[in-house]
C-alpha cells in the first residue's frame, strides 16, 4: 500500500505547483455559482415551476453539483490511459511492482484530496453566505453518508474513465470516445438537469445503469430530497466490483495485443 500512497502523494504535490490555475478556478466557480443563483431567482420569480423543485432546492442542487463537479468527476482517467497506451509509455508502468490500475486510482485520489483541500473551503463559504437559499442538510450523519456516496461516484468515474482509456490498445487515438462518454455519462448521473425532471422511460432506463449513484443520489440525500436506505451503499459499491472486474479482464485482453509503439 506504501507505493500507491508514494504515488497519491507525488500527484498531490504536483498539484500544487499549479497554484494560479487553481486559484483562477476558485474565483471562476464562485461567479458561475452565482450566474446559476440570479438565473434561477429570475426564473422562479416570475412565476414558474421547475417540476417538483422549489428555488431552495434548486439552488441547492447546482450548488453541490458544482462541488462534485470539481473534486469527484475531475480525475482525467480516460485521457491519461489512452495517452500512456497510445504512446507506450505503459510499457514503463508494466516494469514497475505495482498494478497499473492501482497507479491510475491512486494518481486520481491525490487529485481528489488536493481537490478537497482547496475547493471544500469555497463551498463551505458559498453554503453559509446563501444559507437562507438552501436546503441543504448538515446533519452529521447525513453529511457522512452523502461523502461515502460521492467516495463510490468517485470510483465509478474512475472505472468508466478507465475502461475508456483502455479501448486505446484498439482505437489508438480515444480523444472522441472519450468526450462522448463524458457527455452521454455527465447527462445520466444528473450533471446537466435533475434526474426527476426527465422523461420518466430515460429514468427506468438509467436504474439499470450504474450512473445516477455518482450525483444525482448524493445530492437528492444531502439535499434531503430522498431519505438514506443502504440499498444507496450497496448498488454502487456491486457496479464497482462488477467495473473492476470488467475493466481487469478488457486490459488483460489488451495487453495480449499491445505493441508499445512510441515508447
Amino acid at each position: 500500500m506504501k507505493k500507491y500512497y508514494i504515488v497519491a502523494k507525488n500527484n498531490f504535490q504536483a498539484n500544487l505547483v499549479y497554484r494560479f490555475s487553481t486559484y483562477v478556478i476558485f474565483v471562476s466557480e464562485s461567479l458561475v455559482f452565482l450566474f446559476f443563483f440570479y438565473l434561477w431567482s429570475s426564473i422562479y420569480s416570475s412565476g414558474q415551476q421547475i417540476g417538483s423543485y422549489s428555488l431552495r432546492e434548486m439552488i441547492s442542487y447546482y450548488l453541490v453539483l458544482q462541488f462534485l463537479f470539481l473534486t469527484t468527476k475531475n480525475n482525467g482517467v480516460s485521457w491519461e490511459v489512452g495517452e500512456e497506451i497510445r504512446n507506450g509509455e505503459l510499457n514503463n508502468n508494466l516494469l514497475k511492482p505495482y498494478s497499473y490500475f492501482g497507479h491510475a486510482v491512486s494518481r486520481s485520489i491525490g487529485r481528489l484530496f488536493f481537490c478537497l483541500a482547496v475547493y471544500s473551503l469555497l463551498y463551505v463559504l458559498l453554503i453559509a453566505f446563501f444559507r437562507n437559499y438552501t436546503n441543504i442538510s448538515l446533519d452529521a450523519f447525513t453529511v457522512f453518508m452523502f461523502f461515502l456516496l460521492a467516495f463510490l461516484g468517485f470510483f465509478i468515474n474512475i472505472l468508466v474513465g478507465y475502461l475508456v482509456g483502455l479501448s486505446a490498445f484498439w482505437l489508438g487515438i480515444i480523444g472522441g470516445l472519450s468526450y462522448a462518454v463524458m457527455n452521454i455519462t455527465t447527462f445520466l448521473e444528473g450533471g446537466f438537469v435533475p434526474l426527476d425532471l426527465l422523461p420518466r422511460y430515460l429514468n427506468i432506463f438509467n436504474n439499470f445503469l450504474p450512473f445516477k449513484y455518482v450525483i444525482f443520489v448524493p445530492i437528492s440525500l444531502l439535499t434531503k430530497r430522498t431519505e438514506f436506505s443502504w440499498e444507496l451503499i450497496v448498488v454502487p459499491a456491486c457496479w464497482i466490483v462488477l467495473l473492476y472486474f470488467l475493466a481487469k479482464f478488457i486490459f488483460n485482453r489488451g495487453i495480449k495485443k499491445y505493441e508499445g509503439f512510441g515508447a
